[in-house]
């Protein structure tokens, strides 16, 4: 049987995959898709949530780095 990875050559990453990959537990995916946040991109397939691998990786590209804590404090307040 064909999959959607067979047919697109995107691979589509369970929510658990996600987590590890990004850093984040899997309840706070869960919770982003509901009530939103600055997390990636997801799929629905039937009842299954999935993730682009392509997407999660540019949604860590585009993540801001900081050097320290003091950095992120100065923006906020800028």
């Amino acid at each position: 049987m064909a999959t959607v990875e067979h047919i697109t050559g995107e691979r589509l990453l369970k929510v658990e995959e996600t987590a590890v990959i990004i850093g984040a537990a899997v309840g706070t995916l869960n919770r982003a898709r509901v009530f939103g946040g600055n997390f990636p991109a997801y799929v629905k397939r039937g009842k299954s949530v999935r993730y682009k691998l392509s997407t999660v990786l540019k949604w860590m590209e585009d993540q801001e780095e900081h050097n320290t804590t003091s950095e992120i404090d100065a923006k906020k307040t800028a």
